[in-house]
């Protein structure tokens, strides 16, 4: 086995190795499958062999078949070399417990958390993992991403609709999974809360 850097990320449907790191394990990549929409753009989907991934002390599982994308440019924004992005079909398999404080996390069995009564819960809305917040008192649902770097991503539909186009903002920039860069700005709001 290979120790890699993996990344969450509820948004993808499915679990994909780096392309070029599955050619360095001597994997057999096939040619482009089909094409997978990107927030930005769109990348080539390739199918790989069976791979076995472990976490230590977590879990193991198989994939098969295994699909591969170029990760050259999450891995660049991560600044790290990313093998591995772990999907939802794998997410959703398992209890998550992240612990942001000292940076590690714990899988459990799914449906086996027993929370202790009053203690504070936050109930997701759906398969894709929504929430219900306000912004300046006004209602929205987002959608909880583990692959995206923002705190809370806004259409600008949504953006105007809560009054944030009102509130002081600064332009930026930030890179899709295909490489894109895209403008972006970025402002604070005083009152936000989460929940029904």
């Amino acid at each position: 086995g290979r120790e890699v850097w993996a990344l969450f990320d509820n948004g993808m449907d499915r679990t994909f190795i780096d392309m070029a790191f599955a050619k360095s394990c001597g994997l057999k990549v096939s040619a482009p499958v089909e094409r997978m929409l990107t927030g930005t753009g769109s990348l080539d989907v390739r199918r790989v062999s069976s791979i076995g991934i472990t976490i230590p002390g977590q879990f193991e599982f198989t994939r098969s078949p295994m699909f591969a994308e170029d990760f050259s440019a999450v891995s660049k924004a991560a600044h790290r070399p990313i093998s591995l992005v772990i999907g939802r079909d794998v997410i959703k398999q398992f209890l998550w417990l992240i612990s942001t404080s000292d940076r590690s996390f714990r899988v459990g069995k799914s449906g086996s958390l027993r929370v202790r009564p009053g203690a504070p819960t936050l109930m997701l809305k759906n398969d894709l993992a929504q929430l219900d917040i306000a912004i300046n008192g006004r209602p929205a649902v987002v959608t909880v991403d583990l692959g995206d770097d923002a705190t809370v991503s806004l259409s600008e539909a949504a953006w105007n609709r809560l009054g944030l186009n009102e509130l002081a903002s600064v332009e930026s920039t930030t890179t899709g999974a295909d490489g894109h860069v895209v403008s972006t700005k970025a402002t604070i709001a005083d009152d936000v809360s989460v929940g029904p």
